[in-house]
């Protein structure tokens, strides 16, 4: 009978722990979703401005498309970075936003 309530206490605990990690996982859900909002209209906006602007130093690498680019750089450094902090989340918003961005322009232009 000892082992039987040593094995129920275990399992009490482990049920305990993860209610705990989904309460903390749904806080941290409710917080990091306007700053990812922002950051993908952010990301967006900054498409706009790189291919209103098309500073001279992209023009001179031959890039094409550089809101493209930057999205594709943005999008895998927030995914394959080592780290991932708010900074590699904020990356990966901005760049789906810029890729949101081109996409709507390209599917808008075509005929």
């Amino acid at each position: 009978m000892a082992k039987r309530n040593a094995a129920l206490t275990r399992a009490e605990k482990a049920l305990s722990g993860a209610r705990k990690r989904a309460t903390d996982l749904r806080q941290k859900m409710k917080t990091d979703q306007p700053v990812q909002i922002a950051s993908t209209v952010a990301g967006g906006a900054l498409a706009g401005w790189i291919d209103k602007e098309n500073p001279d130093w992209i023009q001179n690498m031959g890039v094409t498309n550089p809101s493209l680019v930057f999205s594709a750089v943005l999008i895998g450094y927030g995914l394959f970075s080592a780290r991932s902090g708010q900074a590699e989340k904020f990356a990966t918003s901005a760049g789906t936003g810029m890729l949101t961005a081109y996409v709507y322009n390209t599917v808008k232009d075509m005929e």
